[in-house]
């Protein structure tokens, strides 16, 4: 399988670097590797697939790729811990990029919830999280200590639902209703055992 994240950040990683003169058309294997050419971006997805020509070292991921191209290419790449960000900018959304710093793995947008949850009394998160404790509006731009507890909880939170398999697709859950699920289920579990 191919994170289509990853797929879209490392070809357009190949397209700064074309532009750049750092790649030719000649390692691009004939394709114009310019911003805004949807037929070279499909293109590339079938070479990275494949595994073919310039398709094989960008399945790296463009960390890898900037090391083996060079000529200052690790400038031109926005990882976290060499997975490729996701385009949830963590300069308007603090509390994104702190989660893409602190995560075991990298940037990963799926990992806490986005600052505009919480940017004023009627929003989600203030509405749903008040059981963990959040009872305060916090700007996505703020990165005080205020945010820094906000995201840390969220963190756990999140860990939560991935040990439970909640889906992040479907609407979050209010904590309530995990804290339910999960009594619900450690008594089924005794009653199979007692059985």
């Amino acid at each position: 399988t191919m994170d289509t994240i990853s797929t879209g950040m490392v070809i357009a990683f190949a397209m700064q670097c074309y532009e750049e003169g750092l790649l030719t058309k000649e390692d691009s294997g004939g394709i114009e590797l310019t911003f805004g050419n949807k037929e070279a971006m499909l293109k590339m997805i079938e070479k990275i697939a494949y595994r073919e020509g310039l398709g094989d070292l960008l399945s790296q991921g463009s960390y890898l790729a900037a090391q083996k191209i060079g000529k200052g290419a690790e400038k031109f790449i926005y990882q976290v811990k060499r997975q490729e960000i996701p385009m949830h900018d963590p300069r308007v959304k603090t509390g994104v990029g702190l989660q893409y710093v602190l995560s075991d793995y990298g940037a990963d947008h799926m990992k806490a919830a986005h600052d505009s949850f919480f940017k004023d009394k009627d929003s989600v998160g203030i509405k749903e999280m008040k059981g963990l404790g959040i009872l305060e509006p916090v700007s996505p731009t703020d990165m005080g200590e205020k945010k820094v507890i906000l995201f840390k909880l969220l963190d756990i939170y999140w860990t939560v639902f991935d040990i439970l398999g909640v889906c992040d697709f479907g609407y979050v859950p209010k904590l309530m209703s995990l804290i339910e699920l999960h009594r619900l289920n450690q008594s089924l579990h005794s009653q199979v055992a007692l059985n």
